[in-house]
């Protein structure tokens, strides 16, 4: 009896649940993270927040006093 083919439906169906529950677990992931153009690494430094953002913020200060 050959078992080639029920092996590769089987590794396929294995790799399809693999991928969607990669993508489901990231998904979540994403929400919880900060975005790039959220980040402390990129922009203005903003005194109002304390951190660097796009320059954007219409109550923020981007100058000393």
């Amino acid at each position: 009896m050959n078992n080639a083919p029920f092996q590769l439906v089987f590794s396929f169906i294995k790799a399809v649940w693999g991928f969607c529950v990669d993508v489901a677990a990231s998904a979540e992931m994403q929400e919880e993270e900060r975005r790039l153009h959220d980040s402390d690494l990129v922009g203005d430094y903003n005194y109002r927040t304390g951190r660097l953002d796009a320059g954007a913020d219409p109550f923020g200060w981007y100058e000393r006093d």
